[in-house]
């Protein structure tokens, strides 16, 4: 009787965004990382569609878009792939507040799989 065996080894890999950042995240983690980047790409593809300039669509980060609108900063937004916890949200809100108010964009929002939540800008 012939026997096989199967030996599974461990591996890594790298996620790149196209910022050039890289992530050696767990399986889970990158799983979190590809739905994220997925839900902003399909995003992205409504913005175009709707008639937004893919020129002034900016990606940020692995879960960042800042959209422009004649060249200042009209849009700052995050992606979240799963729903948050009320002290995620808070935190992510603040976050983008600041950062709304530094570039001085006119609303912030948070983008879910099913959720939009836009706030104006400080």
């Amino acid at each position: 009787m012939l026997k096989t065996s199967i030996y599974l080894e461990k591996f890594s890999f790298l996620i790149a965004d196209e910022n050039g950042a890289s992530y050696q995240p767990l399986i889970s983690k990158a799983n979190l990382l590809l739905a994220k980047e997925n839900l902003r790409a399909k995003y992205v593809v409504a913005l175009i569609e709707k008639g937004f300039n893919e020129a002034d669509i900016k990606i940020e980060e692995s879960d960042g878009l800042i959209i422009l609108k004649d060249s200042s900063v009209f849009l700052v937004a995050k992606f979240l792939a799963k729903e948050p916890t009320a002290e995620e949200f808070t935190q992510t809100k603040k976050s983008l507040s600041d950062k709304a108010k530094f570039l001085g964009a006119a609303r912030y929002g948070i983008i879910l799989p099913h959720d939009e939540y836009w706030f104006p800008a400080p």
